[in-house]
């Protein structure tokens, strides 16, 4: 009896020292217990410390602040940025939503003008063909409203995500707030930006 229970204790002590307890601290203020199995270069895979035969779990990388290892290692995925870095990557980002807002713009514009010559074409064929009915001619115009309205649709989304992220990166652009951060490996205080 007491043997089954030394031996109990010694298999319960290895599966939890196989299984320790990392802690995932995301940005916005929760904390995961787990056991990180994978970091890939989007999210990071873990198990839930009370659940270890469970299902993997997976979080993305851009939530997270921090992870602190069982083991006391800290691996950072919060960035700090300098002012030149973070302004270069607003303007970066306003350039690329830029160019998809007048993507968006010609995309829709093609639509628009599709749709126009389909049904002045349309128009046209029933005035000189009147009474004229052809299954093959009304699925084709039929299909070139489609498309063309379909150009449109797809061309507004383009463009109004466009506007809407030129004009958030614009605004965060205009209001970079700054923090005073010690560094010991450069041994003085730096100016960053924390997004």
């Amino acid at each position: 009896m007491m043997k089954n229970s030394v031996l109990t204790a010694v298999f319960f002590l290895i599966s939890f020292m196989s299984f320790s307890q990392d802690v995932i601290h995301l940005r916005n203020g929760k904390q995961i217990q787990a056991k990180v199995l994978k970091i890939g270069p989007r999210e990071i895979t873990f198990k839930k410390y009370d659940f270890p035969d469970g299902p993997d779990y997976a979080v993305f990388k851009k939530e997270v602040n921090f992870i602190l290892y069982e083991n006391g290692r800290k691996e950072s995925f919060f960035k700090n940025l300098t002012k030149e870095e973070y302004q270069a990557l607003c303007e970066r980002k306003i350039n690329l939503f830029t160019k998809q807002k007048k993507a968006g713009l010609g995309l829709a514009g093609i639509g628009t003008l599709g749709a126009v010559l389909v049904g002045i074409n349309n128009y046209n064929y029933n005035i000189n063909n009147p009474g004229g009915f052809s299954v093959d001619r009304d699925v084709t115009y039929f299909m070139g409203y489609f498309v063309s309205l379909a150009a449109v649709a797809g061309g507004s989304v383009l463009y109004f995500t466009g506007k809407y992220k030129v004009n958030q990166y614009s605004e965060k652009l205009k209001n970079l707030k700054f923090a005073f951060n010690y560094s010991k490996k450069m041994k003085g205080i730096t100016l960053v930006y924390n997004f």
